[in-house]
């Protein structure tokens, strides 16, 4: 991977560990 790839990466996981998995309960429980 290039750097910018890797950095890419980073910030995707880290916007993933921020914003997704915190409301990925509610996604299940409502069925959306």
């Amino acid at each position: 991977l290039t750097e910018q790839q890797k950095e890419f990466q980073d910030v995707a996981r880290k916007f993933a560990r921020e914003e997704i998995i915190p409301v990925a309960p509610d996604y299940d429980k409502s069925g959306e």
